[in-house]
């Protein structure tokens, strides 16, 4: 059975031959992709389809004629598998394994006691982060791990992996009451606990049921606190210390603040319908609404603040409008400060135009297609900044942009790209035919380790240039591995490793590293004089 919607690639293995096309049907045909335009060689083709079925590359070989190639879209094999420890009737917990490079999988385990899970069906991939998920537990990442950035990578690229286990604690809890104010049935707000060692947990709260408790991790920096689009609370955050066990009556108070209204229109006057407004403050945070047919917006639950800047958001693409009395503006810089000290402020009224545009797309030296690329764009002149990332396609499009020609345009691969940034500067608006072609680059990696040789964990390696603007960041986990992609040829980088959290452990810095090739190194870390302990000076072994 022909499937439809499935990315196919053609690259030439060497020379600068490439084309694409996705699935569909195609009548009086009995395919279902056509690449055409290329030229004869060696070609590598193919397929990306979504996480049901195993990508495939197969090599051709192209002369004088056309070639009918195939494929036979397979299901995925590799398994993870595990074991839930203490789970309680009736609370359903949630195992996600995710991997940036083949997307991944979620499943539903339920039962008491000791329960088994396993996600199967997963592509192979060496970088899964398997994520424990419920509203009656706090998150876990494997291996014992809160944070994301923390969590083990769990390795299926050649094996299914097993004993990805997780166990549920007798946590402490947080519970208050959320006292809502003049509200409207249905109204509800969350309440945020954020612990910077341990992470964030939330609970919703409503009308009909204020009350709530929330399992939080054993720590002593939790900050509790209401976020709501419509309200404003008292406290505005409490610190928690829940080291010693259950912490109670947290309470909240729910009023409806203060309100900053207007209308938006177009260059001609007219009503904008559909776009977001957002008033932003330094000390309060930020609240937003979305304006209606006759363009009009008002943003509800604004605190007592004299600070606040006003934001409207056409599209993605485009760069925001800041409100000004001297009229709309696209420097933040130059934005009018809102008071809403003396109580609630209308007819902030907005004007925006249409402006043009700036577009193209971003490949490899093979012609290849680069997605999930960051693009930045800036003009000095015009006081204009603002960021989208390449598509599927390698494409990308910047809107609502005011007539000029300075712009300048960077590229910046992710982290995890061999990839090295790219920019182009003296660009004009309107043009849609901005192509970056980005050359491999360098890598340094490594393992970090203490001076007995013992792998370290939550190790913070930096990377840094100033003359070139590069930044490469990478953070262990309990492999002690790291490794920093995309590495321009220089000299005169700063190698920073910073033990996160975690005063026992020396910073190390070392400046001057010349990149001219992709290095290895071996960082043993060396403990402070603490308590009568010996510290001492880190080594670099190349």
């Amino acid at each position: 059975m022909s499937v439809s919607g499935i990315p196919v690639e053609a690259y030439a293995t060497q020379g600068f031959g490439y084309g694409k096309d996705t699935t569909g049907r195609m009548p009086d045909k009995d395919v279902n992709y056509i690449i055409r335009g290329l030229s004869p060689g060696i070609y590598e083709v193919s397929i990306d389809p979504p996480s049901k079925y195993m990508s495939e590359v197969k090599t051709i070989e192209i002369t004088d004629q056309d070639v009918n190639l195939d494929f036979e879209l397979q299901n995925p094999s590799r398994m993870i598998k595990g074991t839930i420890y203490n789970m309680e009737a009736g609370k359903p917990v949630w195992i996600s394994a995710w991997s940036p490079s083949v997307d991944g999988k979620v499943v539903t385990v339920t039962g008491t006691g000791n329960v088994e899970y396993s996600l199967t069906g997963l592509k192979p991939a060496s970088n899964y982060r398997v994520k424990f998920m419920s509203p009656a537990y706090p998150d876990q990442y494997y291996n014992q791990q809160t944070q994301w950035m923390d969590a083990d990578k769990v390795d299926i690229a050649a094996y299914d992996a097993f004993d990805i286990d997780f166990t549920i604690e007798v946590n402490p809890t947080i519970s208050g009451t959320v006292s809502f104010n003049n509200a409207q049935a249905g109204d509800s707000a969350w309440i945020v606990a954020f612990s910077l060692s341990k992470g964030t947990e939330m609970v919703e709260v409503t009308t009909t049921a204020p009350a709530y408790e929330m399992q939080v991790m054993k720590a002593d920096d939790y900050v509790v606190s209401v976020w709501s689009n419509k309200y404003t609370a008292t406290p505005e955050k409490k610190f928690v210390d829940t080291t010693t066990g259950n912490v109670e009556n947290i309470d909240f108070s729910l009023n409806s603040g203060n309100s900053i209204s207007g209308t938006i229109s177009d260059q001609d006057g007219q009503p904008v319908s559909g776009i977001t407004v957002e008033a932003s403050s330094m000390s309060t945070g930020s609240k937003f609404a979305t304006t209606n047919a006759s363009g009009v917006y008002q943003i509800n639950g604004l605190e007592s603040v004299d600070d606040y800047i006003l934001s409207v958001f056409i599209t993605e693409s485009a760069p925001p409008f800041f409100y000004s009395t001297d009229g709309s503006v696209r420097d933040q810089s130059w934005a009018t400060e809102i008071s809403t000290e003396s109580g609630s402020v209308q007819n902030i009224d907005i004007s925006i135009i249409t402006g043009e545009r700036i577009c193209g797309m971003v490949i490899n030296d093979q012609f290849k297609n680069i997605a999930n690329v960051l693009i930045r764009l800036e003009s000095e002149s015009l006081k204009v900044r603002h960021s989208v990332r390449t598509d599927s396609d390698g494409k990308f499009v910047f809107t609502g942009l005011p007539s000029g020609n300075d712009y300048k345009v960077f590229a910046k691969p992710t982290p995890t790209s061999p990839y090295q940034s790219q920019s182009k500067e003296q660009i004009s608006s309107n043009v849609c035919n901005l192509y970056f072609i980005l050359t491999q680059a360098y890598t340094l990696s490594g393992v970090i380790t203490d001076t007995n040789g013992d792998l370290c964990s939550k190790i913070e390696v930096e990377l840094i240039h100033d003359d070139d603007d590069f930044y490469g960041y990478y953070r262990t986990d309990s492999s002690g591995f790291f490794e920093i992609k995309g590495i321009p040829q220089n000299s005169g980088y700063a190698l920073i490793v910073t033990a996160a959290g975690d005063t026992a452990y020396l910073p190390f810095k070392e400046n001057k590293i010349s990149i001219t090739q992709s290095l290895e190194k071996i960082l043993p870390l060396h403990l402070h004089w603490k308590y009568g302990d010996i510290c001492g000076i880190p080594m670099v072994i190349l």
